[in-house]
């Protein structure tokens, strides 16, 4: 993803261009860039799974010289919804409205969620930034940094759920889940967030 800021008379790139980090996710399905132009978001429709993943947005600020990704990725609800299809960010950077595609009994009927940023408070972005969950790959026995985590969500890169699981003692066990790649969601404060482990 390419964005260039106008000098004089000539076009020119600002920063390094962005680029996805999974493969066929399509990084760039759209974009959309607040008023003074240092708050950008950027869809990738397909990603997190081979086929019709959910996909997620990313917010990027820029601090002069480069982008730099804001907090979490904004995942979508269920394969095929292709989340972020349609993106748009408000003039002060504060509002993101992000479309999406839902296949029911009626048909493509679509869903469109609005986001709004609140500032919060520094020991709570220490914390937030502080959370993860390792060893990864892990045997199973997975280990979480945050004592604010009590529960994850966990489906994998096809979409399958598996109900929600409790961490225990700072452990979250998924020895009986087979072998593959997962998404845990879990709520800290008033924000969903989302974090990726791999089981062999």
């Amino acid at each position: 993803m390419y964005n260039y800021r106008l000098q004089g008379s000539t076009w020119t790139p600002q920063g390094v261009p962005l680029v996805g980090t999974i493969e066929n996710e399509e990084f760039g399905s759209s974009v959309s860039l607040s008023a003074n132009g240092n708050r950008l978001v950027v869809s990738a429709i397909e990603a997190y799974s081979p086929i019709d993943g959910p996909g997620y947005f990313s917010i990027y600020n820029w601090n002069n010289v480069k982008w730099v990704k804001k907090g979490d990725s904004f995942i979508g609800d269920y394969n095929g919804g292709k989340f972020g299809i349609g993106l748009a960010i408000s003039g002060d950077g504060n509002r993101i409205t992000a479309g999406s595609i839902e296949n029911t009994t009626l048909g493509y009927v679509g869903r469109v969620k609005i986001f709004e940023y609140e500032p919060i408070s520094h020991l709570e972005q220490v914390e937030k930034e502080a959370i993860t969950f390792y060893p990864i790959p892990s045997p199973g026995q997975i280990h979480c940094t945050s004592g604010n985590v009590e529960k994850v969500h966990i489906s994998n890169i096809l979409g399958r759920t598996f109900g929600e699981y409790y961490v225990v003692n700072g452990i979250l066990d998924m020895t009986n889940l087979p072998s593959g790649s997962y998404t845990l969601t879990y709520r800290v404060g008033k924000e969903m967030l989302a974090s990726f482990v791999v089981k062999y």
